[in-house]
This record gives C-alpha cells, structure tokens and sequence, in this order.
C-alpha cells in the first residue's frame, strides 16, 4: 500500500470535490467527504482531475466507503484507494493530509497503516453518530488509530461531539472540526437537525 507521507497543516476551510469547478476560494482545501460516485472520475483517470486540484491550496485524501459490515476485501480496497490517491497526491504536487477510516477491529491492521506517524490526519463524522452501532464503531477504533498512529492534529468532517474527541484534546492533540455539507445545509436554512 502506498505510504503517504507526514503533513503539518491546517486547512482554513474546506470544499467538497464535486463543487471546485463553482469554487472561487482557492485557499480552501478539496475534502471527499461525499458519495464515491461524486469523484469516481479522479479514480478512473487521476491525470484528468490534477490541473483541478492543484489550484487549490491541498487536499485531503479521498474517502472511499468502508462500510462497518463490508467485506474484509472491500474495506482493504478503500483504504488502499485512498491511499494510492493520497500518496500519488503528494508526489504531484498537491498538499495532501491522509484520510483515515476503520471498520471493526478486524481492520486496524490495514486501517492504520501507510501514514507516517505525528502528523495531521482526517477522519469524518458525518452518518456515524446518527446510528448507534456506527457511532460505537467510530468511538472503539479511535483509541487504537491514536496509539498507532500517534497524531499530532485530526481534522474532522463532520461533528466533533464526542467523548474520544474531548480526551484527544487533554491529551495534547489538537482537533479542528468542519461542519458538513448537510449541517451547513440546514444551519443556513435555520433548522436544526443534529446531523453532522
């Protein structure tokens, strides 16, 4: 799998992939925290999608589905997807902070792995929290992602409103989080939903 390297940044705001070609803000940074169909093109043909994305200020890699309930192949193959784009981002240019997903504990093996360690890494929130049994996978596995991969900053997509977040920040880490695209969605709308 390929390793993506160590990254010490801070995006000051973040646009979903499949709104950079609306998007004038070229300080923000590009997040995939959306369905895989939405950037299945920088899958299938990455040379296409660079020239979009290297004029924006990084990227996070892209968040590939891996459902809890996936197949144990299927979850490797979204993480290596990820990981290859990340990796192949920072080799072209792109600042680029891996983005890391688990399953169940079955998968920290590979979940884990190909990201140098003490440096800024996402992780999204968004559909996790709604649902007990996914809220409960996100919170088991976020120890051990600490423990291995040693984090010195987690960008969050989505809500931050959970006790693993609150014990990250004692233990000197430091957390940003960014609203999704459904929050924002309602917020401007003036409706709450509690979705992150």
């Amino acid at each position: 799998m390929p390793l993506m390297c160590c990254v010490d940044a801070i995006p000051p705001s973040l646009v979903p992939y499949d709104r950079i070609n609306r998007e004038v803000d070229h300080d923000k940074w590009v997040h995939f925290c959306i369905h895989d169909a939405r950037f299945m093109s920088l899958w299938r043909n990455p040379w296409n999608q660079l020239p979009r994305l290297q004029c924006f200020k990084g990227c996070i890699a892209p968040d590939f589905s891996m459902f809890w309930a996936y197949p144990r192949y299927m979850q490797l193959e979204a993480v290596c997807r990820s990981r290859a784009i990340g990796a192949w981002m920072q080799r072209n240019g792109c600042v680029g902070v891996p983005f890391l997903r688990w399953g169940l504990k079955n998968t920290y093996d590979f979940s884990f792995s190909a990201v140098e360690p003490e440096g800024t890494i996402a992780v999204g929130t968004i559909g996790c929290f709604g649902n007990r049994e996914t809220r409960k996978v996100f919170e088991d596995g976020f120890g051990p992602m600490r423990e291995i991969v040693r984090p010195k900053r987690v960008l969050v997509i989505g809500s931050d409103r959970s006790g693993v977040f609150d014990e990250a920040r004692q233990d000197g880490i430091e957390i940003i989080s960014y609203e999704g695209e459904t929050a924002r969605y309602y917020r401007e709308k003036g409706v709450r939903n509690g979705i992150g």
